[in-house]
């Protein structure tokens, strides 16, 4: 825009700059007197006296005055008004908000510059007020941008939802967190079905293996060992009210400490079909897709156990047999404390037998594990918590509780 051009120009917000040394009004009590007189609906100005060129130069001291007006004013009557040409009035095109920000440095594209201190603009308003709720907006709207532009990257794998959880601070993601929830749902949708068609074309079969022992055999050690030699990240079930609330699409997973109660019979049989034709595991939110050639169920009771408890009143006369059950499952494993037992399900005598040549020793029970750790002592557990703790840890309340002991001696 010429000269001539911006002479003409009629706007409500406009921008005042020019050195201290060529400014008509020669102070800046003189420039704040002849704003006033334009009878601006605002007005804010500040002195850059610590601004550096490209170079790293010193730039002359010059003002700022960022003036917003109730109606249309026009470049050159308020140019004429402060005694200066109109090529010192630029019309600010952005927010008015944006200017006022300027004035300090605030703005994004400003960032890189001297950061002055809102003490410094003189206003006929509360500036250190509006920079505080244009800073609000601003980081706001930031985050909103932030927040959807993660979205976008979950949605297309270009993240993980561990990775966007941890970007975010407390209020983000309770803000986001059922956005989260329908995005990663939808990706793991995506994944289920590419995986379900590698599946099919390389026609392999989801392996089960069913683990079942008392308490303190040592079913879920034996079972994240194995997982981990899967070399592929592996998820383990969680709270029983909602086993697969956690799941991130790994391809092995653990159901820890399987109970009737947890899933119900045909939801089960539909997680551990061998060809992962169903592959929705039930859950809180919306159900997870599962992407998994692996599945360990860990468990105190045994197949035949589990179907007898979901069917107590008549299990031969329920839709779903046990043998559904029986078929998806690759290998079981029996534990006691001392041995490790491959089962399998003699149909004639409704009954489980024992594998020939399939045992080991069971290293993994709390029996065994007990013999390889030092025995606890509870009396040298109860006395340290009275010893004086070292130099420099006083204040502790075992510290404090011997020193009174001492004093009563």
């Amino acid at each position: 825009m010429d000269d001539s051009e911006n002479c003409r120009v009629r706007c409500k917000n406009m921008m005042y700059t020019q050195q201290l040394e060529h400014l008509p009004a020669k102070t800046v009590e003189n420039l704040t007197a002849l704003i006033e007189k334009t009878s601006p609906r605002k007005y804010a100005l500040i002195v850059h006296d610590k601004d550096v060129n490209e170079q790293g130069e010193p730039v002359k001291d010059h003002v700022h005055v960022m003036l917003s007006f109730e109606n249309a004013r026009s470049i050159n009557s308020i140019a004429k008004a402060l005694g200066d040409e109109p090529q010192y009035m630029q019309m600010w095109k952005r927010q008015s908000g944006n200017g006022y920000s300027y004035l300090i440095h605030r703005t994004r594209d400003s960032s890189d510059k001297h950061q002055y201190s809102p003490e410094e603009v003189t206003a006929n308003f509360n500036y250190l007020e509006d920079m505080r709720r244009i800073t609000e907006e601003v980081e706001r709207s930031r985050q909103t941008t932030d927040s959807r532009i993660l979205l976008d990257s979950l949605y297309k794998g270009e993240i993980s939802k561990e990775e966007l959880e941890k970007r975010l601070c407390g209020s983000q993601y309770g803000r986001m967190k059922r956005q989260i929830e329908d995005v990663w749902s939808k990706r793991l949708q995506f994944q289920a079905a590419e995986w379900r068609e590698e599946m099919k074309k390389s026609g392999k079969q989801i392996k089960v293996i069913w683990i079942s022992g008392k308490s303190g055999t040592g079913k879920t050690s034996l079972a994240r060992e194995y997982a981990e030699k899967t070399d592929q990240p592996y998820f383990i079930t969680g709270s029983s009210r909602d086993i697969f609330q956690n799941y991130s699409g790994e391809h092995t997973i653990i159901i820890d400490e399987f109970r009737a109660g947890m899933m119900k019979y045909p939801d089960l049989l539909r997680i551990l079909d061998p060809f992962g034709c169903q592959v929705m595991a039930p859950s809180r939110y919306s159900d997870k897709p599962l992407v998994c050639d692996l599945i360990l169920i860990t468990s105190p009771y045994d197949p035949e156990e589990i179907y007898c408890q979901l069917f107590t009143d008549s299990p031969e006369d329920s839709v779903d047999s046990l043998e559904q059950l029986l078929r998806r499952i690759t290998l079981t494993i029996k534990m006691d404390e001392d041995h490790i037992r491959a089962v399998e399900y003699d149909r004639d005598a409704k009954k489980y037998r024992i594998v020939e040549n399939a045992e080991k020793k069971n290293h993994y029970s709390t029996k065994h594990r007990e013999k390889d750790c030092p025995a606890s002592n509870p009396q040298d557990l109860f006395e340290s918590m009275f010893r004086k703790v070292p130099c420099g840890e006083t204040g502790s309340p075992a510290s404090v509780g011997k020193e009174e002991d001492n004093e009563q001696d």
